[in-house]
């Protein structure tokens, strides 16, 4: 009989410290907005300006789709070597 009362004790006990340790008090982070603009140079065709103007983002990573290493500057210039369409 005891043993029944302590195990339960110990049931009881284990849920309350897990109902306890589950709750969540911190809100929810926002969700990141990934917003841009670029500018190509007028005397330099193949080099363009990009402003980064994002929301509740936590890093940046920009990938200029010409075989560049990716770029984590949060304003970056680029300088293309060739001309034509990249996404």
């Amino acid at each position: 009989m005891r043993k029944l009362l302590f195990n339960q004790w110990v049931f009881a006990a284990a849920l309350l410290l897990l109902a306890f340790s589950c709750s969540d008090d911190q809100p929810a982070p926002e969700k990141a907005i990934a917003s841009f603009q670029f500018a190509v140079d007028a005397a330099q065709f193949n080099k363009v300006t990009f402003t980064d103007f994002s929301q509740n983002a936590v890093s940046l990573s920009w990938n200029f789709d010409d075989g560049t290493a990716l770029s984590i500057e949060e304003n970056p210039v680029h300088v293309f070597a060739t001309e034509g369409t990249y996404t």
